[in-house]
Formats: structure tokens, sequence, C-alpha cells
């Protein structure tokens, strides 16, 4: 029935306490919407909220799965690994073709469904890439408003730094003059201490030229080793629900319908490319469509992977492809769902001279650090990562850059990230007893790309994703390189005795190229730090997919807001930057109608 459609008016504040109101349809229906956001996930509940600030505004958020709030796995900083285990109800589950650069090798590829999408999904890293990368966006676009310092307003105003819930010293930990205090989204450093962080913070002294200490990651010159900073408050993950939906529902102009998927965007003036209609489906036995206007835009945050989906969908992309599958070609912009960019990455484990390592074998101190964190909010379970991270470039004098030019931004971005692994169950295939420390490396300036199409007519079909991992030379050989960094990382002094064997013998220091780069095909694979698919390009560009006002290319009333629109893959973690895309896509989409 029509009544079924779960339109979710009421949020209490209280924490974990949700209200929720089921009108009839008609009601529904008969509310004049200015804007619809298709999309209740990171950037869409960011511009929800912030359009919804204007009272006279009328803000429906339609997301295809069920609410966050009250998910344990989502607010225990330490569950994020379980919440983005594949096979899961809050995923699309979602699996890549096979990838040729990786010997055919399928991947998983997480993406949330629910409210807050990644920001509610992800292992909750705040990493703003370095000021070169947003530099890059303005130069790409022809937009200096993404510049670094256009666009670093925008980060602080999303962002509020919030002491570790144990109150420990921090000094020397970060710099207080990058981060913002008034935001909706928290920001931490570490709480728990874990067995390495000495060693890996001695190594910065020892190897100051590989790898100097790095006071604060966010400063826009993230190169060297320094203190990982999260999306936490006071023990809980701080996201955009927490900081943009519960906020926002206290508003009468803002609208949220769950559990229903848009299947289409439709023109809303035939003759004309005017996308002001969405269509509808709710999920579950009836499969029963209807058509919801907006009278000023629709804006699509679906995501990297939903984003190009429904445009593709909706007719709107490349019309020879389109054609071939079945669908009327309403748009055509060849660019849709292409230029996919992620980054490849591997973990390289060394076995410890050390027991107890990994805590999901202890189900005593599982149970235990469960029973604190639920009592005070803090202990093991108030963190979500291991405490460091770290960045480098390849040396000047590689080989690589003898075949191949430096396809970073700039000298202020690093080409490999590297995250160090403790031990402590977030690498979920631990060999032997689990006490193994190692490093993963990303390689964040990555050639290769990839796309998303879709197979038919059906618009719930699985879409086809391909990330092209390791599809270009110069991308195995910067892999290459990332292992010789965690080998000299780990070549200090302060290593020995603790450190015994690497797991594979390609980390070995005798290894042979032709073992490094079979260890790299058979165990590299890629995280979901994807953007590109509805590329931003200067206004008037026939490549690109939107304007640099975040515009969809040739169209009326649609806009896209999310990770999709980012030209090239930061070098790092997309959760920073793409609250900064929302920030200023909200304030563009308020300019153009107040």
């Amino acid at each position: 029935m029509r009544a079924s459609l779960i339109f979710l008016l009421i949020f209490s504040l209280a924490r974990g306490c949700l209200s929720v109101v089921y009108p009839r349809l008609e009601d529904v229906l008969s509310i004049n919407y200015d804007f619809i956001v298709v999309g209740g996930g990171q950037a869409g509940l960011v511009v929800a909220g912030r359009l919804s600030e204007n009272p006279k505004w009328n803000v429906l958020v339609i997301e295809a799965g069920p609410t966050s709030q009250g998910v344990l796995d989502v607010e225990v900083p330490f569950f994020s690994y379980r919440i983005r285990s594949s096979r899961n109800p809050y995923d699309w589950n979602s699996t890549t073709i096979p990838q040729r650069g990786i010997n055919n090798r399928t991947i998983n590829f997480p993406r949330a469904r629910f409210l807050g999408g990644g920001s509610a999904h992800n292992g909750m890293i705040y990493f703003r890439t370095s000021s070169d990368n947003y530099d890059q966006w303005a130069s790409y676009s022809g937009d200096p408003g993404w510049s670094w310092k256009r666009i670093l307003p925008y980060i602080l105003k999303s962002e509020k730094w919030t002491p570790p819930i144990d109150h420990h010293n921090i000094t020397g930990m970060y710099d207080p003059r990058f981060h913002g205090n008034s935001g909706p989204i928290s920001v931490t450093l570490p709480t728990y201490p874990q067995l390495v962080d000495n060693m890996i913070i001695q190594t910065t002294r020892e190897l100051p030229n590989d790898f100097p200490y790095l006071l604060d990651i966010n400063a826009g010159r993230p190169l060297g080793l320094g203190w990982r900073q999260s999306t936490i408050k006071y023990g809980e993950r701080s996201n955009a629900v927490t900081g943009f939906l519960e906020p926002a529902m206290q508003r009468r102009n803002f609208h949220v319908m769950t559990n229903t998927t848009a299947t289409r965007i439709l023109q809303s003036n035939p003759g004309r490319p005017e996308f002001r209609i969405v269509e509808v489906e709710q999920n579950g036995s009836e499969r029963r469509r209807v058509q919801i206007s907006a009278k000023k835009e629709v804006v699509l945050s679906l995501g990297v992977i939903g984003t190009p989906q429904i445009l593709l969908n909706s007719g709107i992309g490349d019309r020879n492809e389109l054609q071939a599958v079945g669908v009327p070609s309403r748009l055509h912009i060849p660019d849709v769902g292409k230029n996919l960019s992620g980054q490849p990455s591997i973990s390289h484990l060394w076995f410890a001279n050390a027991t107890g390592l990994n805590w999901l074998l202890n189900a005593t101190f599982m149970n235990e650090a469960l029973a604190q964190w639920n009592s005070t909010r803090t202990g093991p379970f108030a963190d979500g990562a291991p405490n460091q991270l770290g960045f480098v470039r390849i040396p000047r004098n590689s080989p690589v850059f003898q075949r191949f030019s430096d396809p970073s931004p700039g000298p202020n971005t690093p080409h490999i990230m590297m995250t160090p692994i403790t031990g402590n169950g977030f690498t979920l295939a631990l060999p032997g007893d689990g006490n193994v420390v190692g490093m993963s490396t990303h390689v964040v300036t990555p050639t290769s790309r990839g796309f998303v199409r879709i197979n038919g007519t059906n618009p719930l079909s699985h879409p086809i994703i391909d990330l092209g991992v390791l599809s270009t030379e110069f991308d195995i050989l910067a892999m290459k390189e990332a292992v010789r960094a965690v080998q000299r990382f780990f070549s200090a002094p302060t290593w020995r005795g603790f450190l015994l064997n690497p797991v594979n013998p390609a980390l070995l220091p005798n290894a042979t190229d032709a073992m490094i780069e079979f260890y790299l095909r058979n165990g590299t694979g890629s995280p979901p730090h994807t953007v590109g698919t509805a590329s931003m390009s200067p206004k008037g560009a026939k490549y690109g997919v939107v304007d640099p006002d975040l515009r969809l290319k040739g169209a009326v009333g649609v806009s896209i807001v999310d990770a999709s629109v980012i030209p090239i893959v930061p070098a790092g973690h997309t959760q920073a930057p793409v609250y900064a895309v929302a920030e200023r896509g909200a304030d563009l989409i308020k300019k153009r109608w107040q």
C-alpha cells in the first residue's frame, strides 16, 4: 500500500532514541518540495541539512536503506571493521568484475546502504589530504573556489575539534591553528595507546630524513608520520547523522524517506533537458513506483557508484552505450561513469616477538572492552583505527620517473600512504596466532582508471564496477616503491628484536623483482577511496559531467554533490574532502536560489 512508504519526520534528540511518524502517502505527495536530495549518505545529509536552514524551503531526502541510528556496529568506533564486512544488511554488497591487473581477481566493494552513508560506515579517519589536491581541482575545473585557500573555510565549517575522552596531554600531537571549533562533526586524536606507538614515533627520530615527524596530518603538507585524527566524539562515532540529520529533524521543513530506492530522474518538461522529477520505489514485497517533484532542484548524492547508475538508468550518459543496453538516450554526456579513480593497497606483515596482539582471539578481552565502552565510552573500543598515519613521496631519483612523469599534483603531496597494522583485529585474516605487525600501503597518486556501467533496463540491477586496479605500469612500479618504503621503515633500530620474519618472502631483503610483482598482483586490493565518475570540468567543456558549480552539464534542475564530482582521487582518505565538497556544494545551491 502507498501508506507503507516510510516517511521519517521526527528524530528525538535523546541518544539512541528514534521517533518515527508514518503519515499517509497522500500527505507526502501533497507537500511541495523545493529540493529533493537523492541519497541520505554523507554528502546528501550535509546538503539537505544546510538547505533546510532556510525555513522557506521544503527539503526531502530519499534514502534506499534504513536509519543507522542505534546500530551498535556504527556507534562503537572499534566495530567499524564489522559494519564494512561483506554480506550485511547495511551494505549494497557490491563486487567488481575481474580485475586484469590483479590476475583477474574480483574485489568486494563496501558501499553503505543506510542514513549517514560512508560517514557511518568508514574507518572514521579524518584526513584532508594535501593543499595541492584542492589547487589541482581549481585548475582542472577553472574555478578558483575549489582551491585550498578558498575551500579551507568550508573544511573548518564542518569541524569541531574535540579532546580525546581520556583527556590525556595532546601537546605536540596536533596543531590547533588548522582546526575548526564550532562545526557539527567532531574530530579527535587517539585515546587508547597501542603496543607499537612508541616504536612508531621513535622511528621518526631514527630515520628523520625518510620519515620526519608530522605535527599535524591536516595542515596541508602531509609528508612524514603523525598521529591519526578521527571523526569520534567522546568515544562514539561522529557522522553526518549525528552532525547534520539530528539537528535538521527539529525543523518542520525537513523530511526523510527511508527504505525507498530512487530508480530514475525524469524529464519534467518534454522536449527540454529539465529533470525535476524523481521516480522512487519502496523496498519490500510491493513493487510500486511513484513520482515526486522538486520546484527548484534535484540533488544527486548517491556516491561514486550510485550517482552514475541513476544517471545512466535515466538515459543520461553516452548515447551509444545506452542504446546497447536498451535505455533511450535523454541527454548525451559521454563521461558519465567514466574516470573511476581509486587507490591500490596491500598489507605487509611481519611476525612479532609478542603475545596477545590480536584482540579478536581473546573473548575475555573483547567482553571486558565492550563492557567498559558501554559504561564509560572509554577503553580500546573508543578508538577505531591504528594510531598513526604516514605519507611519503617516491624518491626523485627513482627509476619510475625515468619512464613516467610525476602524477602527483605538487610537492606537498605524497605518492604513498602508510597505515600501521598493530595486530589488534583490524586485519581480519591474520596468519598463525595473529601476533603480527606491519604496514598497509596505498598508492594515492594512481594513474589507473575504471568505470561504472549498467547492463540493462532494470534500474534495481547491480551496476558493473571496474576499478581498473593496477592497470597501468606506473601503478605497479609505485607499489614496488611502497614495499621499499616499508622495508626502510622497519629497518630502524627500534624494531630490532621485535620484528621477526616477514609473513611473505617477497618482503625479504633479497626478494627478486619477480617475487615482489607476484606478491603484489596476488595481494593488492582497493578500498572505497574512490572518486571521479561524475567529474567536474570547466563550464562549457565537452568533457566531464558537471560544471564547477556542480550543475549537470546541459541540463536544468539537477546538481550532483558527492565524491563522484571530484576529478582526481585525493592523496588519502576521502571523508574530509567529501565534507568540504558538500559544504561548498550546499552554499552554491543556496546562492543560486536566494
